[in-house]
């Protein structure tokens, strides 16, 4: 079920184990060819979307060669277009690698590219660099407030944040030009940092006013550089251009609800999870408040 609006918004959803229902939506992607993959948590499973909401499959995010089957919160895709997702079952925290259909990457018959964390008890994102294939995972051991730089067996390249700027990074992307923005939870909720994990810049203060957030969730990036966060506790998301400056912003905040994931479609609409009312909205760039 779909429910679209003059202005051309697309929501979908409701609470449900149904196809097609969420419990609890968190992390989303929109692959290259325009599929919405939706980290469906308190189902454990990731479901698969038209940018018409439109539903077409899903896969529960089983562990493979485990008893676990994880809740997932966040997913990020690779050049090849195999799926990344992050997740947890208890105390246990996993990355897996899945195809598109939701299959195993297998190599003369094991599973591969699956790795466990250290528990970190926070909310935790992941990202890649595409440039290098790497995995960026925030938060490290416990309450570390790290961002991990990660093979795809999960070996570890390097770690940076222990500079005492980060407090409690919620998520981060990699920009086009190779840096890394990571959102924080306590202001300024924004930080650039270079390819060696090097402070660039920072930005975002706390507030409602234009520009100004509250709890912030989720960022993301568009083809022109421009940089977009889900705005949680204002209920909005907010667009900034690549220097951290305050564009507008996208959707309208009465009815968008508790905003969590964030992503990008190649033609540039944003595409929002609200997990409190259970809903994934496709909203025009253009649309502002």
């Amino acid at each position: 079920e779909t429910m679209a609006s003059q202005s051309s918004t697309i929501k979908f959803g409701g609470k449900g184990s149904k196809a097609g229902k969420f419990i609890t939506p968190r992390g989303v992607l929109v692959s290259y060819d325009n599929e919405i993959f939706v980290t469906d948590m308190g189902n454990k499973r990731v479901q698969v979307f038209t940018m018409q909401g439109v539903y077409l499959r899903e896969f529960p995010t089983v562990v493979p060669k485990t008893a676990h089957v994880m809740k997932p919160y966040d997913i990020t895709i690779d050049g090849s277009g195999a799926l990344w997702v992050l997740g947890r079952d208890g105390a246990a925290e996993f990355v897996v690698q899945y195809l598109k259909d939701g299959s195993i990457l297998t190599s003369d018959g094991q599973s591969t590219n699956k790795f466990s964390l250290p528990p970190n008890g926070r909310a935790r994102g992941i990202g890649l660099d595409r440039q290098r294939q790497h995995i960026l995972v925030t938060g490290g051991d416990g309450s570390s407030s790290v961002v991990k730089v990660l093979e795809h067996d999960g070996s570890l390249v390097r770690e940076f944040g222990k500079d005492g700027v980060l407090k409690h990074p919620r998520d981060l992307t990699v920009n086009k030009d190779g840096n890394i923005l990571v959102q924080d939870r306590d202001p300024p909720f924004v930080h650039f940092y270079d390819q060696s994990g090097s402070l660039l810049a920072s930005f975002g203060k706390a507030g409602t006013d234009d520009g100004q957030m509250k709890h912030p969730r989720n960022i993301c990036h568009d083809n022109e550089g421009n940089i977009i966060v889900a705005d949680w506790g204002n209920r909005r998301i907010l667009m900034f251009n690549s220097k951290g400056e305050h564009i507008r912003h996208i959707g309208v905040r009465d009815g968008m609800g508790e905003v969590h994931g964030v992503a990008v479609a190649p033609d540039g609409k944003v595409v929002v999870t609200d997990w409190v009312n259970n809903t994934v909205t496709i909203l025009q760039n253009n649309e502002g408040v």
